[in-house]
């Protein structure tokens, strides 16, 4: 059974493996993290999920960075955030929010 709610004005949907944001793409780098807070904070109480609210934040910031850049835009335009995601994506989410971490810091 999955459970949909709307965060900002974004669809979300819930299910016990996986969360969905539609449109995400669209939300500004400045936004994502209050908005992952709010997405992890409204966790049904009866799904269990075991990664980290940080682990979903560096996912967030991997697709938006790769939607903006016009990469694999059907892929990146929703954010599934998976339970079983492979590795080599967690590698490669993690790759990205590492240079885009020194960007931030050397642009403020």
């Amino acid at each position: 059974m999955a459970v949909k709610i709307k965060i900002d004005g974004y669809s979300c949907k819930y299910c016990k493996r996986c969360v969905t944001v539609y449109n995400s793409g669209y939300i500004k780098m400045k936004d994502i993290k209050d908005f992952n807070e709010k997405l992890y904070n409204q966790i049904p109480n009866d799904f269990v999920y075991t990664r980290t609210k940080n682990s979903w934040y560096k996912e967030f910031v991997a697709h938006n960075i790769l939607f903006k850049m016009g990469l694999f835009k059907s892929h990146t335009l929703d954010l599934d955030i998976s339970e079983d995601e492979q590795l080599h994506r967690l590698v490669a989410y993690n790759i990205i929010y590492f240079f885009y971490s020194i960007y931030e810091k050397l642009t403020k």
